[in-house]
């Protein structure tokens, strides 16, 4: 299962399985004793049937492949602080150079200082917001990536990364994306290489690495 992109499972035990290796699902409850793992998943917006129905299948797998990228700078004001609450959240903080919580003041003004050189974008599929990500110093056909997933989500990394690195290759053109990554965060590293990030340099703490695009 470590290698399939996307998986259609039952709420039941395998859950936790798929969530651990970080791969997007589609849950379909097939007996009554899965009310409960299926009702929390719901709630947590995972992709969810009730009952299996080819159509309904269908419909939200292709309401799946919808993902949208949204500039900061055009969201609205709620989901402009649903993304401070994100990233204020003690298991996105920990991972960043800069810990420390953001007040409301300092993220607008962030916002409205965007630019060109500096894009950021809340990450939908169909209406649900699953993680926002950062493209930083563009210059050159390169940028410093960074990006974070919805903390109440689990299994949509590979996904977020897959959808990433598609749009900075091919909608913004660029050649190369770098980032910096803590060395003792692990899961990260292991998700980069996967998409072929390289390691180009380290220090105590911190990872560099990239990722070129071999079709330019």
């Amino acid at each position: 299962m470590n290698n399939n992109d996307f998986a259609i499972i039952t709420p039941s035990v395998i859950v936790h399985e798929v969530m651990q290796l970080d791969i997007p699902f589609l849950v379909i409850k097939t007996a009554e004793n899965q009310n409960n793992l299926y009702r929390y998943l719901r709630e947590k917006e995972y992709l969810s049937i009730k009952r299996f129905n080819p159509k309904r299948l269908y419909s939200t797998l292709e309401a799946y492949q919808r993902i949208h990228l949204i500039p900061f700078i055009n969201l609205p004001l709620e989901k402009k602080k649903m993304i401070l609450a994100w990233r204020n959240s003690e298991g996105i903080r920990e991972w960043m150079h800069n810990s420390s919580e953001i007040t409301l003041e300092t993220h607008l003004k962030f916002i409205e200082s965007l630019d060109e050189k500096n894009q950021h974008y809340l990450i939908l599929y169909g209406n649900k917001s699953i993680g926002a990500v950062n493209f930083n110093n563009i210059k050159n056909r390169q940028a410093e990536l960074g990006f974070y997933q919805n903390p109440e989500l689990h299994g949509h990394g590979s996904m977020l990364l897959k959808t990433i690195i598609d749009y900075g290759f091919n909608m913004l053109n660029l050649y190369k994306l770098s980032l910096e990554v803590l060395i003792h965060n692990q899961k990260a590293i292991h998700l980069y290489k996967k998409f072929g990030f390289t390691t180009t340099g380290r220090t105590k703490k911190i990872y560099a690495m990239e990722l070129l695009n071999e079709r330019h």
